[in-house]
């Protein structure tokens, strides 16, 4: 479905995200790359300044506001998150907290912005279940199309 983002899950090394970075500057919906690492740690920088523009910034779309003509005009843009699976958890104001937990559950909420949400993996759905939960797991598959990429590292 066009109405949905891309999951694509698979062994360690088999061009996962170089694949999904090959559609990050396309006419339709461009979309911005970070690593679910990433997240985790711009998550501990609400905290430390008290800003909950994080939650705005990474459960809506991204605003472009310099309309940079690599995203075409596009006033704005999706996400890509890298390695599903890697972030910690990160106390925010005392409450432990999941980054990409709570981002999918937020855009699950909202349908309209499933094709803005791009995700890669290395871990199976029977992992994904066991890391986060079955809710979770189930919520993916409303939310994007699934694709398993096989085969052994292609890394040199």
């Amino acid at each position: 479905s066009l109405k949905k983002g891309i999951f694509i899950t698979g062994n360690v090394g088999t061009g996962k995200t170089n694949l999904l970075k090959a559609f990050q500057f396309n006419r339709r919906k461009c979309f911005e790359a970070i690593t679910a690492v990433n997240i985790t740690t711009k998550m501990k920088d609400v905290e430390r300044k008290e800003d909950q523009g994080f939650w705005k910034y990474y459960c809506d779309y991204v605003p472009n506001a310099s309309g940079q003509n690599k995203y075409f005009l596009q006033n704005q843009i999706g996400w890509m998150i890298d390695d599903l699976g890697t972030e910690k958890e990160v106390n925010i104001f005392g409450n432990k907290i999941d980054p990409i937990y709570s981002i999918i559950l937020n855009r699950y909420e909202k349908p309209e912005m499933y094709q803005g949400l791009h995700v890669t993996t290395n871990l199976s759905g029977e992992m994904i279940e066991n890391r986060y939960d079955l809710r979770f797991r189930d919520r993916l598959k409303v939310m994007f199309n699934i694709f398993k990429m096989t085969g052994q590292s292609r890394r040199q």
